[in-house]
Parts: C-alpha cells; structure tokens; sequence
C-alpha cells in the first residue's frame, strides 16, 4: 500500500532504524565490557584481600625472613610501619629512609614481594547471598549482565545481518532528498526511489517481524543492562553455578579451582580436556570441576569417583550417562544400597531425560527383562544383583556402583555378583565418600 511521504517523517524513520541497528550490533561490545569489568573487579576484591592480611604484618617481621634489617626504627619514622605499607615502595623510596642502602631497599622489595605473593595464592573469593558488600554486589551484577546478555549475542547480529543490507540502501535513498529544500529540487527518479525506501523502511518497522523483533531484543537489552544489585543477587540464587563457572572461566583461580590439571600429568590431562561431552538431555549445569570429572569418565573408562559428599559425584555419574547416550549407548545400571534406591531414581529423572528402570521388590525380575528389553536406566540394589543375570553376549554402556565401600570385601557374594555384571559393561564407576583400601579385583 503507498504511504504518504513526509520529510520529517522520513528523517525520524531513519534515525530509529539506525538507532535499532546499532544498538543490536552493540552486544558483543558489551559482552566483552563485562568480562572487563569481571576481571578488574574480581582482581581489585583479591588484592583488597591482600592489602588487609599485609597490613596485619608489622615492619618486624623483616628481620624473621633471613636479612637483618637494622634501621626498623627509621622505617617507623618514615612511616612505614607495616609490610602494607612497604608493598607500593620503591628502591628509591626506600634508600631515602636514613641508615637503609640499597642493598637493603633491594632485600626489603625482595622479602616485601615474597610474603604478598604467598599471600595473595591464599586469598580466594567467596560469593555468596550472605556476604553482599558492595564491591560483592559490582562483581555480581557484572556476571548477570554477562550471563544474560551472552545468549543474545548471536540472535542480535543475526537479525541485524539479516536486513542491514536493505535498510543501509533505504537509508541511502532517503538520505539523497533529504530536508525540504533538497526534496523540492530533487529529481522525479530520486524522489520515487526516496518514497519506496520510505516505504520499506515504515513497513520493516511496523509490518514486518524485523521491527518487533529489534525491538523486543533491544528492550531486552537496555533491561539487563540497567539491572540493580537486587535483581543480580536474585539471579545469583537462581543460577548460582552459571554464577561460579563464568567467573571460574574468566578470571581462572580466584575461587580457589586454578588447579587447571587437577593433579593429572599434563598430557594425561589434555586428553581428558578434549574429551567428547555431549549434555543434551541434561537438565542441570555443571561446576567446571563437575564437567571435568565426566570427562574423566568418559575418557578413562574405569574409574573410582572418590569425592567427598556434597560435592555432587551424583550429577556427574548422570551427566556421563546422558553424554554416551547421546554417543549411541542404550542401557546403564546403577546398583547402590537399599536406602539411597528412591532417591536415585528420582535425581536421574529430575537431572536428566533418561528414562529409569527400578528393579527391586516383587517385579524384579519383570523390571529386569523390560530393562533389557528397552534400554534406560536400571536401578537396583546390591541384593538385587543375584536377579540380574545377563545373556553371555550381552553389553551395555555403563555400571555405575554407589557406595563402592559395600563390595572391598572379594570374597562377599555381592561383590561377586556385582563382579559379574561388571563384566558385560563398557565402562565402570565406582563411587564412595569413604576410603576405599581394596577394589583391585574387580
């Protein structure tokens, strides 16, 4: 349908869908202000930490490092009277202060920087909803605008690549008559094509999807960057983990996991970092430890978890599940004590969208065909296991043994039985939160 053209009009269009276009491409650059921002603050909170420890530590404590400082009383003079206060001096600082040389100023900056290093390797964050200071409270609204606004970055540049083109050469059109003046001596043919991108412009705006579209995303946008300390804390509680592994992941070490091999050797530990994990299906995300941990797994093929509880060894035996799932594997078996049988079988429905099997009670062995039959998840119990007696050429995926302390004993008929069904599994877990002296036979 022809719209009428009008000069004001047409110059305001142009402005919005400008304004549209680079508010869209702006996201990437305010991604990467945040992770900025995240660094500097997380940073500024480690050294605050530091600056409180070394302004605990007196000027004496120099002369407990191996070099005699004799001039502890000219430095008390100088008004140096902790380390705090000798970390920013320099050697030239130093050797002003009467009766310290320079080889003196170089000891002190040596032994200064020594204790502030070892310091430092001490001083980890801690956030949580307990401790909202403010310097707390910057460093979580940073994360939140940066987990919020990560996920946009691609719709946002794909919307606009989409229909840059067009709108560049409509702006283009309308930019050639634009002001009355130019409109009224403009040629028929300029006018014309200054009218159709008019019109290109108002339909893309208000008909097309691209106009509800950029809006909606660009409101979307402007919220996350306007959010409050309110609304990151409230995030932080409802995804405390995405909190944890940003921050883990830009600024490395801070919260205490800078142990990038986890005690591994070094090439043992690039093969598990490339690792193939594949979560679709997993309905929960894992600290970076936890993720580590599943490739570990995956990788090694036979492994005994041994973290301690709450650590969540749980999520990670369901998150190596879904990944060889995802790679083709139809059945697993979880064998675990009688009084933990419930909630595994609710977790692995809750974590995941495997399907689960109990086998236990009086279906049993019911459960136990319709489970090889089908594939999925089969929970049992250690007593249970003498029912679950496999076909010689049978094969599944993975066995995952819970509380593996149950089964050090060889010579009990659990172990036996677990033994057994351990022998028609591509890949064994064992976990325990208790010392395990014996598992070797299996």
């Amino acid at each position: 349908m022809a719209r009428p053209y009008d000069v004001k009009a047409a110059k305001l269009l142009t402005e919005e869908h400008r304004q549209l276009l680079t508010q869209l491409d702006s996201v990437p650059a305010a991604l990467q202000s945040c992770r900025g921002n995240i660094k500097a603050y997380s940073d500024q909170m480690i050294e605050q930490s530091v600056l409180h420890i070394l302004r605990s530590i007196p000027v004496e404590e120099l002369n407990n490092r191996g070099t005699r400082i004799f001039r502890l009383k000219a430095l008390h003079d100088s008004g140096y009277n902790t380390i705090a206060d000798l970390a920013p001096a320099s050697v030239e600082a130093l050797t002003a202060v009467y009766g310290v040389s320079e080889d003196a100023a170089y000891a002190i900056r040596r032994i200064v920087s020594e204790m502030s290093g070892k310091v430092r390797q001490g001083c980890k964050i801690r956030l949580s909803t307990d401790q909202q200071t403010p310097e707390n409270t910057a460093l979580v609204t940073e994360i939140s605008r940066y987990r919020q606004l990560q996920p946009l970055v691609s719709p946002a540049a794909q919307l606009a690549d989409l229909h840059r083109a067009e709108i560049t050469a409509a702006v283009t059109d309308l930019e050639a008559v634009r002001g009355t003046l130019r409109w009224l001596f403009s040629a028929k043919v300029k006018k014309q094509k200054a009218m159709e991108a008019f019109c290109r412009l108002t339909d893309l705006k208000i008909e097309d999807s691209y106009g509800t579209d950029a809006e909606a995303l660009v409101s979307e946008i402007q919220t996350i960057q306007n959010c409050t300390g309110t609304d990151a804390w409230n995030d932080f509680t409802a995804n405390s983990i995405q909190f944890i592994n940003i921050l883990e992941e830009i600024n490395p070490g801070v919260l205490g996991n800078d142990d990038a091999l986890y005690g591994l050797p070094e090439e043992l530990a690039h093969e598990v970092q490339s690792e193939l994990y594949n979560p679709e299906g997993l309905r929960c995300e894992l600290r970076r430890y936890q993720e580590w941990g599943v490739k570990y797994i995956l990788h090694q093929g036979s492994v005994l978890l041994g973290d301690e509880m709450g650590l969540g060894k749980t999520v990670q035996a369901i998150a190596a599940m879904v990944s060889l799932r995802n790679a083709g594997a139809t059945h697993f078996m979880v064998v675990c004590p009688a009084s933990v049988l419930t909630n595994w079988c609710r977790e692995i429905r809750k974590m995941s969208d495997l399907p689960v099997v109990k086998i236990h009670g009086a279906t049993r062995q019911e459960s136990f065909y319709a489970w090889c039959e089908t594939g999925g998840v089969a929970v049992t119990t250690y007593e249970t296991t003498v029912y679950c007696k496999m076909p010689d050429l049978f094969r599944f995926g993975m066995l995952v043994v819970d509380e593996a302390h149950y089964i050090k004993n060889p010579e009990a008929k659990r172990t036996i039985n677990v033994r057994e069904i351990s022998e028609h599994a591509d890949r064994l877990l064992f976990m325990t939160g208790t010392p395990v002296a014996t598992l070797h036979q299996l």
